[in-house]
C-alpha cells in the first residue's frame, strides 16, 4: 500500500502501523468554517486492523462556540473536546499534508468520545497523543470494535491528565 506522503510518520507501532499529525491551514482559512473547530487531525495507517480499509483519521475538536457555526452538541456539562475516529473512505486518496480537502469519512464513525478534566487544549492534545500511542501499540484498534474500550478510556486518560499525569505523557 503506498503511502499517503512522503514525510516520515510522527509515530509507527506495531508491523507496519504509522500515523501522521495532519498538517491543517490556519483558523479561518479552512474552507469551512465548522472546520475552525478542529484542534489536530491525524491520519492513522493501520493495516489488518479491518479487513477492508487500512486508513482511519482521528480527530480532536473543541466544542466552543464559533460564530456562524451551528452551536456543539455537548453531551455532559464540563465536557469541552470531542475526539472522533473515522475510517477512511479506501475509494480516495487521504493526505496528512492537505486533510482539509482529502478527508473522506465512512459512516457511520467508528467512534465519538466527549471529555472534560482537562481546562486547556495543550491538555486535550496530549488525551489524543495518548489515544494514538495506544493504538500504535497494539493493544487497541481504531476500528469500531473499540468502541466500549474508547468511552471508558478517553475520559478516564483525561482526567488522569488533569490530576497531574500519565505514563503516556
Amino acid at each position: 500500500m503506498n503511502a499517503p506522503t512522503k514525510r516520515a510518520p510522527d509515530f509507527t507501532g506495531i508491523g507496519n502501523w504509522r500515523a501522521w499529525r495532519g498538517r491543517l491551514q490556519p483558523v479561518g482559512q479552512r474552507g469551512r468554517p465548522d472546520w475552525d473547530a478542529t484542534l489536530e487531525a491525524w491520519l492513522l495507517f493501520c493495516q489488518g486492523a479491518h479487513a477492508c480499509w487500512s486508513y482511519w483519521w482521528l480527530t480532536l475538536i473543541h466544542l466552543r462556540p464559533i460564530p456562524g457555526v451551528k452551536p456543539a452538541y455537548v453531551q455532559s456539562p464540563g465536557n469541552g473536546w470531542e475526539l472522533l475516529c473515522g475510517a477512511h473512505d479506501p475509494a480516495s486518496e487521504p493526505d496528512p499534508d492537505s486533510p482539509e480537502a482529502t478527508v473522506r469519512l465512512l459512516t457511520p464513525l467508528d467512534w465519538v468520545v466527549q471529555f472534560g478534566s482537562v481546562k486547556t487544549d495543550h491538555d486535550a492534545s496530549r488525551v489524543a497523543v495518548a489515544c494514538i500511542r495506544a493504538i500504535m501499540s497494539g493493544r487497541v484498534s481504531p476500528d469500531s470494535d473499540f468502541r466500549q474500550y474508547w468511552r471508558r478510556a478517553v475520559p478516564d486518560t483525561a482526567q488522569c491528565f488533569a490530576q497531574g499525569g500519565h505514563p503516556q505523557s
